[in-house]
């Protein structure tokens, strides 16, 4: 697992070293404060099949100024360098804006970025083929368990060969299938999140799971369920995850749940330094964010 990554010229960081990170890794802060640069960060340093350190870039083809913007101020004749570090082994993997570190092992890594309920990198277009490979192995049951803690009243879920491109539910009790989207975006959410973890390469050492914006279109009383349900399945199938959020309630919820689970999660607050203005990633150990949540102190960079 990684444990810590330093990064310079990218994005918003001008110089920034984060440590601590475990298991399941939660960053909340104010706009702007670097929590999607960041996942980027780690999707840069170690994707496997990365071209380059801009080539992968969540900006619209469009954008004019698409590799200039990879770069802190725009500035690309300051080395843009990302280094991450391994928990057991203390191996660096670096990547800088000219040439791939002489030190990276690429074959440690498989990395997954949803950063959308619809897009994520490497793009996984066809979301049913890959629940239809679960099928064939025997992982459906576990999508189902997972769908059912959210939403009870779901008895099944399974494709069809004439409509290729959609996941159909169906409820106890009624004998028709509905389309995944008529369920809203929770379920579609909590589908695309587990057959990514299913999904995965399990012949690669490392697994890590971005996900952007995590709590998008989950009710605050699932939201217990649904962080059980992640810890379970990142021991499980051992994936090392980082979720960006701005919401409170999911924060209570991930630190409730996280006592569950010790020494499984870490807490980070992305801010600014009051001197420099550098951007710094705060780690809150797990029990003072559960005395900072008690005395509502302001854990979300306000």
């Amino acid at each position: 697992m990684i444990q810590s990554i330093e990064i310079e010229n990218f994005r918003c960081f001008e110089k920034t070293e984060i440590k601590g990170f475990k298991r399941l890794n939660l960053i909340t802060g104010k706009n702007n404060s670097g929590k999607t640069a960041l996942l980027e960060a780690f999707y840069y340093c170690l994707n496997i099949n990365d071209g380059g350190i801009h080539s992968q870039s969540r900006l619209s083809q469009q954008d004019r100024d698409q590799i200039k913007n990879v770069f802190f101020n725009q500035n690309v004749k300051n080395e843009l360098r990302i280094t991450c570090k391994d928990l057991e082994s203390e191996h660096l993997f670096s990547k800088n804006s000219t040439s791939i570190g002489s030190k990276i092992n690429y074959n440690k890594f498989n990395l997954k970025f949803i950063f959308d309920k619809n897009h994520q990198l490497p793009n996984l277009q066809n979301l049913v083929a890959a629940f239809d490979d679960l099928f064939i192995t025997g992982k459906i049951k576990i999508i189902e368990e997972c769908i059912q803690k959210i939403e009870p009243n779901i008895e099944e879920i399974r494709t069809f060969s004439s409509k290729p491109s959609v996941l159909f539910l169906r409820k106890k009790g009624e004998e028709n299938y509905l389309p995944i989207y008529y369920f809203g975006d929770a379920i579609q959410k909590i589908a695309r999140y587990i057959i990514n973890i299913l999904s995965f390469d399990f012949t690669v050492e490392n697994r890590i799971l971005l996900i952007d914006e995590i709590e998008n279109g989950l009710h605050y009383s699932a939201q217990d369920d649904f962080w059980r349900m992640l810890f379970k399945l990142s021991i499980e199938y051992d994936v090392q995850i980082f979720a960006s959020t701005h919401s409170l309630e999911m924060i209570k919820a991930y630190q409730r749940v996280a006592s569950e689970f010790e020494g499984e999660a870490a807490f980070f607050e992305m801010a600014r330094n009051a001197n420099s203005n550098q951007i710094i990633g705060i780690n809150h150990e797990m029990d003072v964010l559960e005395y900072e949540l008690i005395a509502n102190e302001t854990i979300r960079g306000e």
